[in-house]
């Protein structure tokens, strides 16, 4: 890590908390340790116009994560610890970075259990690891307009969602939702042997009112 450490910015776990600046234009995060990999993508994100930040081990890229506004992507080692194990892709999963940008991985190999991964939308690419500057220009275009429009489709699920869920004059549950929590909730204090208090509210003519206010006003 000498010579890398003296031409890029790395966070390692040296750092007691560590951080990076809020970047004034797109970055992509690499995650590895491999010196050789940092410099070869250094040169392939240079070429791309494109600034690069490393992180050296997990636990520095899941701390450090949350502080770049908007990473252009991330890139992980597929030889990084935790990688074999799905245990680091759950945590970046559940820290809501892949929902910001796209999540490639540089791997020697595609094995199944990556393809895997793809498919369920853990990771939007795989790179190869000794990928030239056609290849890398190719994936990360690809990556980009994929992930875009992921979010795209994303936004309009929840929006179907919820106008599904929910009555479009008062914007409260709708029957079905609200009998479906219901049962939720019940299922879960019968398992816990709990108690369960519903409370109900109602509007006596309520179709009076909406006829003399409106329904924006109601």
């Amino acid at each position: 890590m000498d010579v890398a450490s003296r031409e890029l910015h790395v966070v390692g776990e040296k750092l007691s908390v560590p951080s990076l600046p809020a970047p004034a234009h797109p970055v992509v995060v690499l995650v590895s340790p491999d010196s050789l990999l940092i410099l070869d993508v250094q040169r392939r994100m240079e070429g791309l116009g494109l600034r690069l930040e490393v992180l050296v081990d997990v636990e520095a890229a899941l701390m450090v994560m949350g502080a770049v506004r908007s990473p252009s992507v991330i890139l992980l080692d597929a030889r990084l610890p935790g990688m074999g194990n799905g245990r680091f892709l759950v945590s970046l999963q559940e820290s809501g970075v892949h929902k910001r940008c796209p999540i490639a991985l540089i791997a020697e190999q595609i094995s199944d259990e990556w393809i895997a991964r793809l498919r369920e939308g853990v990771i939007d690419d795989i790179v190869p690891r000794h990928a030239d500057a056609s290849t890398w220009r190719t994936h990360m275009n690809t990556m980009q307009r994929g992930h875009a429009l992921h979010c795209e489709l994303e936004h309009l699920r929840e929006m179907a969602l919820l106008e599904l869920e929910h009555d479009p004059v008062t914007g409260v549950f709708n029957r079905e939702a609200m009998l479906s929590i219901l049962f939720r909730e019940t299922d879960r204090v019968q398992r816990l042997r709990g108690a369960l208090c519903v409370v109900l509210v109602g509007v006596d003519d309520f179709g009076h009112w909406q006829k003399q206010l409106g329904t924006e006003s109601c």
